[in-house]
């Protein structure tokens, strides 16, 4: 659970200047998602994980769960930016899944598969960022098995 706490202070670190914004409209959050997801290390992408972030926790029409095994990764020696990436990555895929599917449930597989596409970005920038937990996960998704993997596992317990 310590685990989920410092997750859910990542997350409030980015979300905190948007705040002043005000909540996101979907628009906005689809648009921060789709430029975040494409150049995670772009100059924008702070901005972009902020508005995301932001409209997870605020808006009624998406949730995003975490446990630690569906973030097993967070205990893994990262850098904090690092780890806010991955993390706002996981929360865009869920929050674009939910909205593209107008259904307001968690999705993992899609949250992973986001994060998964992040990180291999993160680390074509930075060899020095290999994550076991994220390349189990690869592994999987790329076997086919990651979907069916994710439903079996335990189920998150914390909202965001």
């Amino acid at each position: 659970m310590k685990k989920i706490c410092g997750a859910l202070i990542l997350l409030a670190g980015f979300g905190l200047a948007a705040l002043a914004d005000g909540l996101p409209d979907r628009q906005a959050c689809q648009k921060a998602i789709a430029s975040f997801v494409a150049e995670p290390l772009g100059p924008d992408s702070i901005s972009q994980a902020n508005t995301i972030v932001v409209f997870a926790k605020m808006s009624k029409v998406v949730t995003v769960e975490f446990s630690p095994e569906s973030l097993p990764w967070l205990i893994d020696p990262l850098k904090a930016d690092t780890k806010s990436r991955l993390l706002a990555a996981f929360v865009a895929g869920s929050v674009q899944s939910q909205l593209d599917n107008h259904v307001n449930k968690d999705d993992r597989y899609a949250g992973w598969l986001s994060l998964i596409s992040v990180y291999n970005q993160l680390k074509a920038a930075d060899v020095k960022v290999t994550v076991p937990s994220i390349e189990k996960m690869a592994a999987l998704e790329k076997k086919g098995q990651l979907k069916q993997f994710l439903a079996t596992a335990s189920t998150p317990t914390t909202k965001h």
